[in-house]
């Protein structure tokens, strides 16, 4: 299936560099880093539909990567009355560098709606508007412009000092050159565009240092998306969680409609809705035959109320009533039993509700005792949830004081929803990764919950996932996370910016009610799911460059996933250990262009492009 497999020892002996055949290839790096180009100042004599005639434009031979950084250099000063047009282009929009002899502007449009347009004349003949706009003066002579685009954020400097600075959402494929010059102009603009270098990284990993043991991936899955799938949707929907690992089912149970009976845990009608928007609900209720499935492909379960009903609340504080607490996940762990031949594997106190710590308390050791004395002894408790490391922390601080009950729970577990305060400067989350690891002591840590919800990130961009995918490296390296859960695994949203960053798939209504991957979040989950399986050690590893970031897991026999994640605007070669016991199953890559696609026959030493992640494994892909 994957072509011929290769060592780690023999892929340290080959010296091919792998995606340097052709110039033109999908994010990689070409064979030459330096790119003439000329410009005609003639009178324009290029026809072009919509636009009128212009002058020749220059198109780069190449498709930009995740990340990248290009410098342009004139061969000679500007003249006052010409300007020089650098445009980037992507699926969604645009940015634009305009060049003039003094003043260099910086421009980011979309293009990807009509409901973009002003309205004014004269209309244009694509939806197209102005996101944001900054111009900056230039004193000196201007000799190179530099764009770099990575954290989302692109940065344009001028003579290696940086004029702009700002937040970039689009995705950047292509870019190209054209000039607005006077009709009376005549000769040449020439000049070159260059790329970084590749740079060499030799990784270095300690199998005597290990860390956590991975549990698993997963999420929520929405049961009404679900019940509206197609028999062969749903039947795609079972191979595409076992191909990507997404293994562990959270619950999003019926809540504050949960009768006073417990009858109505999988009742869909009861279905408590969250609207997101103008979409249809996507509701709190379980479906215990799904459960059933999701435990006959090897899956598991996390339980965790949400808002409880009225009637298993304090009737005057509005506190958990601990009695009634226990009560409601009692009978529910006993339908699941009836339905499903199983209880949940790991109980979750309370999603992002907090309680006083006497109530917290209470609600642990009785449960806890409950649990044991119905029978339920090995199901597991983690402590109650958090909506962001931050809370999560004060929680952890709250209960590990009551020893008794921080005892009973076997994880620790918050959501990180404040990392999106941190998304263009991913570093400046660690302070509060290593202020959790103290606050939980070494307790065992499952990460419940991570998506972006914040407005200024809900788009359909590569990089927001990127910036994600850094996340998720350092809660797997710094937090030794056992466990990562996207919020959604599946919904079926109206409005598309909440299938692109709540939920890993949506369902596709115009392909036969299928599921399919909601954008770019998939890939670079599956980055890390899809070959760190359940039973898994974290081992040391370290590439010796802080912008390539890298970890090795170990399986009992001795197979290994190693990932590459490539947050640097310059790609990165890469060296392997081997000891010639291994041999590669897949080299997967994801990137802006490449969906956790296979490398079949590897040809050289490893190359992870800018903002691209390598995963490389001798542990067998799921199909």
């Amino acid at each position: 299936m994957y072509g011929r497999r290769v060592s780690l020892a023999a892929l340290l002996c080959l010296t091919i560099i792998a995606g340097m055949v052709c110039p033109i290839a999908f994010g990689s790096s070409a064979p030459n880093n330096s790119q003439p180009f000329s410009l005609s100042l003639d009178k324009p004599s290029v026809q072009i539909w919509g636009r009128g005639t212009e002058r020749p434009r220059s198109y780069p031979a190449e498709f930009l990567p995740g990340n990248f950084s290009r410098t342009l250099k004139l061969e000679k000063e500007l003249a006052e009355d010409i300007t020089l047009h650098w445009l980037f282009t992507g699926p969604r929009g645009s940015l634009s560098i305009e060049i003039g002899r003094h003043a260099v502007t910086v421009s980011q449009q979309y293009y990807d709606s009509f409901g973009l347009e002003s309205g004014e004349p004269p209309r244009p003949r694509f939806p197209q508007a102005t996101r944001q706009q900054a111009s900056v003066q230039i004193e000196q002579s201007l000799n190179s412009v530099t764009i770099a685009l990575r954290h989302l954020t692109v940065e344009v400097s001028v003579n290696g000092n940086v004029v702009a600075h700002e937040l970039c959402l689009i995705d950047l494929m292509h870019h190209q050159l054209f000039v607005v010059a006077p009709d009376s102009s005549t000769g040449v603009l020439r000049g070159t565009v260059t790329q970084p270098e590749i740079g060499k990284a030799h990784i270095s990993i300690d199998e005597s240092k290990t860390y956590q043991t991975v549990l698993g991936f997963g999420g929520i899955t929405s049961i009404p998306a679900y019940e509206e799938m197609s028999s062969e949707g749903r039947a795609k929907w079972w191979k595409q969680l076992k191909e990507y690992n997404l293994l562990i089912h959270r619950e999003y149970p019926i809540g504050t409609k949960l009768n006073a009976g417990m009858n109505n845990f999988d009742r869909l009608v009861d279905a408590s809705p969250h609207y997101y928007g103008d979409n249809f609900p996507n509701g709190e209720i379980s479906d215990f035959s799904y459960i059933k499935q999701i435990h006959s492909i090897g899956g598991y379960v996390w339980f965790e109320f949400w808002a409880l009903p009225a009637w298993a609340r304090d009737a005057q504080a509005g506190n958990a009533n601990p009695d009634k607490y226990v009560e409601a996940v009692l009978a529910y762990c006993r339908e699941s039993v009836a339905k499903s031949g199983f209880p949940p594997d790991v109980i979750g106190i309370q999603n992002e509700l907090i309680q006083p710590g006497p109530v917290w308390e209470e609600m642990i050791l009785r449960l806890r005792s409950a649990l044991d004395k119905a029978g339920f002894n090995r199901v597991k408790l983690h402590m109650p949830d958090a909506g962001d490391l931050k809370t999560g922390i004060h929680s952890a601080e709250t209960l590990r004081p009551m020893s008794l009950a921080w005892k009973a729970l076997d994880y620790s577990a918050t959501h990180v929803y404040d990392f999106q305060s941190d998304m263009t400067d991913p570093d400046s989350y660690l302070p509060l990764m290593k202020q959790w690891n103290d606050a939980v002591g070494g307790k065992p840590f499952l990460e419940t919950e991570l998506t972006i919800n914040d407005s200024a990130y809900q788009v359909d961009s590569y990089q927001s996932a990127l910036a994600m995918g850094e996340l998720y490296y350092r809660l797997l390296t710094v937090t030794n996370a056992e466990a990562l859960a996207y919020c959604w695994l599946l919904l079926d949203p109206e409005q598309p910016s909440f299938g692109f960053t709540r939920s890993l798939f949506t369902v596709d209504r115009t392909h036969s009610l299928e599921p399919t991957a909601s954008g770019f979040q998939l890939r670079v989950f599956g980055a890390f799911s899809r070959h760190l399986r359940e039973g898994m050690v974290r081992v040391s590893a370290d590439s010796g460059d802080p912008d390539l970031l890298a970890t090795a897991f170990r399986s009992k026999s001795g197979a290994m996933t190693l990932i590459f994640l490539n947050r640097s605007t310059a790609p990165k070669e890469i060296s392997l250990p081997g000891e010639g016991r291994h041999t590669i199953k897949a080299i997967e890559r994801a990137s802006l262009y490449r969906e956790n696609s296979v490398d079949t026959a590897p040809r050289g030493s490893i190359v992870v492009e800018p903002g691209e992640i390598v995963t490389v494994s001798t542990v067998p892909t799921r199909r």
